[in-house]
């Protein structure tokens, strides 16, 4: 992100900054575009608000700009889906850390879970 382009003996950008590509999608979503929840990730579980969020891939701008997937809430009227992110999220000790020394006999069920979900 920069202010303006300066041409002095050489062109250059006056007031840049560092810009985090997952920022984008929150601070403008009128210029975003999420895809679909990506079904083949591992959600993202967040103990503080004790949620569960996909992941999709965000573009930006009109030129459709491909960024870094981010964390999304599952749509609200889909229970099915939001259920299989939290029993995946559960499954791999997200939720419970006591269950992740079982997450390899648990995972294969419940990543087929929220793939079908």
């Amino acid at each position: 992100c920069f202010f303006e382009i300066v041409q002095a003996k050489r062109p250059y950008m006056e007031r840049a900054s560092a810009l985090e590509p997952g920022w984008l999608s929150e601070a403008s979503p009128g210029l975003t575009t999420l895809s679909p929840p990506l079904r083949t990730l591992s959600p993202h579980y967040n103990a503080l608000s004790d949620s569960t969020f996909a992941w999709v891939k965000p573009t930006y701008g009109a030129a459709r700009w491909q960024l870094p997937p981010v964390p999304h809430p599952a749509a609200a009227d889909d229970h099915a889906f939001r259920a299989a992110l939290f029993g995946r999220a559960l499954c791999e000790g997200s939720v419970l850390k006591a269950l992740k020394p079982l997450a390899p006999e648990l995972m294969p069920r419940a990543r087929s879970m929220s793939e079908e979900a």
